[in-house]
């Protein structure tokens, strides 16, 4: 299991962003387009929800300021 590396204004943000494109893949696009804008929107509310960004991970960047975090630098 991943270590949570977004932090709260990160989660927050990419929650409303992922129901923004959310809502316009379901109400505004058609076809393929809307399938993708809506994965995309779901996947960024996921990991506004979880707190953990794959990327993130593979890049070794956390936003994340707890104490807790066991990715911040020292």
């Amino acid at each position: 299991m991943y270590p949570m590396n977004v932090g709260s204004v990160d989660r927050a943000s990419r929650i409303f962003v992922g129901l923004g494109i959310l809502a316009f893949a379901l109400f505004s696009l058609r076809g393929l387009g809307a399938l993708f804008a809506g994965l995309l929107g779901l996947i960024i509310i996921v990991t506004g929800i979880t707190g953990v960004c794959s990327i993130y991970v593979l890049l070794r960047i956390s936003t994340n300021s707890s104490p807790n975090n066991p990715n911040q630098p020292q």
